[in-house]
């Protein structure tokens, strides 16, 4: 007994570390440049680059006005400037995140979770399931296509085993430090601690994003 506990307390200070310096991390963050290339490349047999990105939990425009007072038109303005489609009154189908993935990413609506009464269906990871393991990347890669993926702030989202390249954040804060802050003084951190982890994957994936151009092929 008395070697086990002292392996779980040495396997608490390790992960117990990890939080620490990664919390530290957060707080001097912006020290750290990353490069970044504008370098374009034509894919082979001329498939295009596709990229699907997710700006979740971003209000509409008259939402921001409303509520934040933020005009948010500059920013609509410069993306259809360069050609995208911006759709002002867009509305999502499912009020949370995991729904709305399971749903595009598999290209069908969620009823499709109650095609049968399977104890799979019935456990609530299924929708995780559904979008790590999904029918857009299949049928992509299905074409020659490489599949990139870019870890998420959500630790469920998390799964490497559909990607060909899967770039991680290293200030991702998983479940463990999430824990961690709930259960300790730090709690009063944690919209704090959580906000500042999204906000770093985020832009961690959107500073690497224009890499990807250098990878071969679509």
């Amino acid at each position: 007994p008395a070697k086990l506990i002292n392996v779980i307390l040495i396997m608490g200070l390790v992960l117990n570390l990890q939080f620490f310096m990664k919390a530290l991390g957060m707080m001097n963050r912006g020290n750290q440049a990353e490069t970044t290339s504008n370098q374009t490349k034509t894919s082979i047999g001329g498939l295009p680059d596709v990229y699907y990105i997710i700006m979740d939990s971003y209000p509409s425009s008259d939402n921001l006005k409303k509520y934040y007072n933020y005009d948010n038109t500059g920013f609509t303005k410069q993306l259809s400037d360069l050609g995208f489609q911006v759709f002002d009154k867009a509305r999502s189908n499912y009020p949370y995140t995991y729904f709305s993935l399971s749903s595009s990413l598999n290209m069908e609506y969620i009823n499709y979770f109650e095609d049968s009464v399977s104890t799979e269906k019935q456990n609530e990871d299924y929708p995780f399931t559904k979008i790590r393991k999904n029918k857009v990347a299949d049928y992509f890669k299905n074409k020659g296509y490489k599949y990139v993926q870019f870890a998420s702030a959500y630790e469920q989202l998390n799964d490497k085993t559909q990607a060909d390249l899967y770039i991680d954040n290293k200030w991702r804060i998983n479940n463990f430090h999430e824990m961690l802050i709930q259960l300790s003084v730090l709690n009063s951190l944690q919209l704090r601690f959580y906000s500042e982890g999204v906000y770093d994957a985020c832009a961690h994936s959107l500073k690497l994003l224009p890499k990807t151009t250098e990878e071969s092929g679509p």
